[in-house]
């Protein structure tokens, strides 16, 4: 991620703005988790650095899985994250939680 945002830099852009999260099929197995989240990224994307022009915007439906790890200290940390390609729908998804044994994420 952070190389991501270095190369951005060095081309002359900055990401602007945070997305709508839509989270579910949340499953936790003792220190592993999963999660999904359609999130609503109309809000989100590049802007040119110098002028502040808006280059690019996310869209609506944005499928992304998180994989989560509970370190010793106690504390869940993001393991990795994927953007599926198949677009979802918020409306079309419930929050669920599963846990198998094991404390709240």
């Amino acid at each position: 991620m952070l190389e991501g945002i270095a190369a951005l830099r060095a081309e002359g852009r900055v990401t602007y703005g945070y997305p709508v999260i839509h989270f579910f099929d949340v499953r936790i197995e003792g220190g592993r988790a999963s999660l999904h989240d359609c999130q609503d990224a109309r809000k989100v994307g590049q802007a040119d650095d110098r002028t502040g022009k808006r280059i690019s915007r996310g869209l609506p439906g944005t499928h992304m899985v998180a994989a989560l790890i509970k370190e010793s200290d106690g504390v869940w940390r993001v393991a990795k994250v994927d953007q599926l390609k198949v677009p979802c729908s918020p409306a079309a998804r419930s929050p669920s939680l599963s846990l198998a044994g094991s404390s709240s994420l």
